[in-house]
């Protein structure tokens, strides 16, 4: 199989689940466990190659349909349609429909090979134009998009999106915290429909208590665990994360899988780990976090745990 260039990383929104629906701030990193390329086969196609193929032309359909401006989303629909006649097909390992990024990096990767102006918008400063094209390449899979999957799979950053300020590159990494602590997946074995929990969670926000917890409780509580996370002040971060995932416990109950719920009052009332919404929640992964990475093997956490490498 030729790759076409280099892989695209899923993506994990550490902060920012519901709150960034609602003005909040959100935080973004790569997902490096998993990762897709754009590849052409060897010679004949096998049967998933095929496959594959045959969906990344039904995409490159919709787009081609799409009544727009004539940079077609910033592509070139001609270049892009000739590399799916020669068999073109996005080989990847994201689980779908596990906040993983899955559909974002495939928009990422046809962007990057496509775009008519890719080069110089990965180094550019202000991303809301990039954003805007890859939001409106991705409303195939979602119906609406807000760009912010997509954009932090294309440039493969750790990114923080604000309400006023946009998008922008932060500095995140293991230096950030302790040398044992880590962030950590928990698989709870079946994928989620974000939409029926968007839904959900607009039937909350009429109500007008939960409306004043989002925007006085729960979005301070995400931008501290952005706040001290950032700058390294790891007893604030703890003291932030344990808050914001008693809210979620509290007022998120429908979006904790029902298999997790115990899993995730164990980590409240012992204090060995903390878990929070990965994304909409209500199935793939979980987010987690813990003081001691090693120590996760002996709690017996009855799911497959991924270590996230920062």
């Amino acid at each position: 199989m030729e790759s076409t260039g280099e892989a695209v990383f899923g993506k994990i929104m550490l902060f920012g689940e519901y709150g960034i629906l609602s003005q909040g701030r959100a935080l973004t990193i790569p997902l490096k466990n998993f990762s897709g390329t754009l590849r052409f086969p060897d010679s004949n196609p096998n049967e998933r190659q095929a496959a594959l193929n045959k969906l990344l032309f039904a995409y490159h359909d919709y787009l081609s349909a799409r009544e727009r401006a004539p940079d077609h989303f910033g592509i070139s629909l001609r270049t892009f349609e000739k590399e799916l006649k020669e068999g073109l097909y996005f080989d990847s390992d994201i689980p779908s429909g596990y906040g993983a990024g899955s559909s974002g990096a495939l928009v990422a990767a046809v962007y990057r090979r496509f775009g008519l102006e890719n080069s110089t918008m990965r180094q550019c400063k202000n991303f809301q134009d990039l954003q805007e094209n890859l939001a409106a390449l991705e409303a195939y899979f979602h119906g609406t998009s807000s760009g912010i999957d997509p954009l932090s799979c294309f440039l493969g950053v750790p990114l923080e999106f604000s309400p006023t300020g946009g998008a922008r590159v932060v500095n995140l990494s293991k230096q950030n915290l302790p040398e044992k602590a880590g962030f950590f997946l928990v698989d709870s074995g079946f994928p989620r429909k974000t939409g029926e929990l968007v839904k959900l969670f607009s039937q909350k926000s009429q109500e007008e208590a939960f409306k004043i917890m989002m925007q006085k409780g729960y979005n301070a509580t995400v931008s501290s665990c952005i706040d001290s996370v950032l700058s390294g002040d790891f007893s604030r971060f703890q003291e932030a994360l344990k808050h914001l995932s008693g809210l979620q416990y509290n007022h998120f109950s429908e979006m904790i899988p029902d298999g997790l719920l115990k899993l995730w009052e164990h980590g409240l009332m012992h204090q060995q780990y903390t878990l929070k919404l990965c994304g909409a929640g209500g199935g793939g992964f979980i987010l987690g976090f813990t003081g001691d990475v090693a120590q996760l093997q002996k709690i017996g956490i009855e799911f497959p745990v991924i270590e996230i490498t920062l």
